[in-house]
């Protein structure tokens, strides 16, 4: 990647993906006869329209499937609306997931067009500056509303969800990790450790069992990835130690949600929500059989907490390789990034990206559906979305060392 050149100006694509990148995590919502609609999700849908009408339907065409990740993406997306179709029938006798199934493939489309469009170094700067600062406002908030929060749960803006607030701190952590990594800057780099500390405190306290397990999975990968085997070995200790010290005098909320993970996994304990889980993941599996391994179609079960059990039973063995092609695609594809990347802050992005896929689709979709947490994967889109158009540009224009297999296919934008 070619070394920064003069700030860009801010053009109105650029703008509404700013926007967007603030009111995902902040932006208000309207109740409806479908359920919650977001401003996000209407912009999202606004942004779609405005794509396909003035830059896909253009002379030139503006698609790009340059990477895997875009072809794997497009390939799974293109599934998942053959699925609405074959069952739109029972689709349109509850509103509400025809709704969440139209809002699902709405923004992986958001990433498939952002990773076409014409992006530099300076939108990521912009994207990456903006994001943290709207991290500082939700953790500010979250912690503003703990009176109110239900069974004390840390949840923000996320209406009381506080594993989807999880999700979100398990998406920017790591990215603020990688960042703070790569700055030479002293007083930013000792911002970023603050604004870090902030987020792993937070979500400490939003006593989200998944997040205590995907969260660590996410900053390991980051240590792994930028530091190596003994980096890792070293963190691993440092953290062992850390939650001996500190355990006694957290509070009692979180010292019993980690002893009940403890207790659960060395079959000490029986705890109602993962017997609950259990139950369901059973019943779901129970179904895939008796639909002979193709699926009872998209959103045909309402409720799973693990997105691999749900993509499985819902979608059939086609949807759930093409969802695990999707994972392994972006993750196979981030590393490289990082590796080829020169300049810090757009390296930093890759390889915070690449830690946040492994806590929140590898690791978090075992317990949870958070591929579906719109209000976290819209900006987890936005975001690789950017880095992959960044990086492509850097191709076409001979500014980067992509190699072959990165290189834009003859429909690209």
């Amino acid at each position: 990647m070619a070394s920064p050149g003069p700030p860009s100006r801010v053009g109105p694509g650029e703008a509404f993906l700013l926007a967007l990148a603030v009111l995902f995590p902040l932006g208000p919502r309207f109740a409806t006869a479908a359920g919650n609609v977001y401003l996000a999700t209407a912009l999202t849908l606004v942004w779609l329209g405005a794509w396909t009408l003035f830059v896909f339907a253009g002379p030139v065409g503006g698609l790009s499937l340059a990477t895997g990740p875009q072809k794997a993406l497009l390939a799974y997306a293109g599934f998942l609306v053959i699925q609405v179709l074959i069952h739109l029938g029972g689709l349109l006798e509850r509103p509400a997931f025809l709704f969440r199934a139209v809002q699902l493939v709405a923004y992986m489309a958001l990433f498939a067009t952002v990773a076409s469009a014409r992006l530099d170094q300076s939108a990521i700067r912009r994207l990456v500056r903006l994001s943290l600062v709207v991290l500082v406002v939700e953790c500010a908030l979250a912690w503003a509303m703990r009176g109110g929060a239900r069974h004390g749960f840390l949840a923000g803006t996320f209406d009381n969800e506080h594993n989807s607030f999880a999700a979100y701190l398990v998406l920017m952590a790591p990215l603020v990790l990688a960042l703070a990594s790569f700055t030479r800057d002293g007083r930013a780099r000792a911002l970023l450790a603050l604004l870090f500390a902030l987020g792993v405190v937070s979500l400490a306290f939003s006593l989200s069992r998944t997040a205590y397990i995907a969260f660590p999975a996410a900053v390991l990968a980051v240590v792994h990835r930028r530091w190596g085997k003994r980096a890792l070995l070293a963190t691993l200790a440092v953290a062992a130690a850390l939650v001996l010290v500190t355990g006694l005098a957290l509070p009692a909320s979180i010292r019993d949600r980690f002893s009940s993970i403890l207790a659960i996994a060395s079959g000490e304990e029986q705890d109602i929500s993962f017997l609950t889980r259990l139950a369901l993941w059973r019943a779901a599996f129970a179904e895939f059989i008796r639909t002979g391994l193709v699926g009872v179609g998209i959103y045909g079960f309402s409720y799973i907490d693990n997105y691999y059990v749900r993509v499985l039973v819902e979608t059939g063995v086609i949807g759930f390789a093409l969802f695990l092609a999707l994972i392994v695609a972006s993750l196979a594809w981030l590393s490289r990034a990082y590796e080829r990347i020169r300049d810090a802050e757009t390296r930093g992005l890759a390889l915070g990206l690449y830690g946040a896929t492994i806590g929140l689709l590898v690791v978090a979709n075992l317990a949870s559906d958070t591929f579906l947490v719109h209000r976290v994967m819209g900006l987890y889109w936005i975001l690789f979305g950017s880095l992959v158009a960044v990086h492509v540009r850097a191709h076409r224009e001979g500014a980067g060392a992509i190699g072959p297999e990165d290189a834009p296919s003859a429909g690209g934008a």
